[in-house]
């Protein structure tokens, strides 16, 4: 038993020491996801929203901004205009070799020689070791 809980303290504190800037209850259930437990965080999520429903209607604090017909959108004057060249111009790329073409020539010392294959009209390997016996003519 004090091993499972040593086990716990260890991996929950690793999961709340972890960098960032999570909150306390986002880091805990990001790790009771990874640790097979997120149908315990999905019930829990379930029952916050009922007990804690979010406002029905309402509006926008400022309000939607509105502009009239005759006001352009900040931004570019025209959609279809290229944005002005700044800075150097960028290197043009280097063409890829096709498919198609040779590949380059093999340099430097082969890793490995090819061995002859044994031809079909070569003479059979000499023979070693004691001879088979002989059939005797009847």
């Amino acid at each position: 038993m004090a091993i499972a809980l040593l086990w716990l303290i260890w991996s929950v504190g690793g999961a709340l020491l972890a960098p960032g800037t999570d909150s306390i209850a986002a880091r805990l259930a990001e790790w009771a996801r990874d640790n097979e437990l997120g149908w315990a965080v999905d019930g829990l999520e379930r029952l916050q929203y009922e007990l804690n429903p979010p406002p029905v209607g309402g509006t926008i604090a400022g309000g939607i901004p509105r502009v009239s017909p005759d006001q352009q959108a900040p931004g570019p004057s025209t959609a279809s205009s290229p944005p002005a060249a700044t800075g150097t111009p960028l290197a043009q790329p280097t063409p890829s070799p096709s498919l198609a073409s040779s590949p380059p020539a093999a340099t430097g010392t082969p890793l490995a020689q090819p061995t002859p294959s044994p031809s079909l009209a070569s003479s059979p390997p000499a023979a070693t070791g004691t001879p088979l016996a002989q059939p005797t003519p009847s």
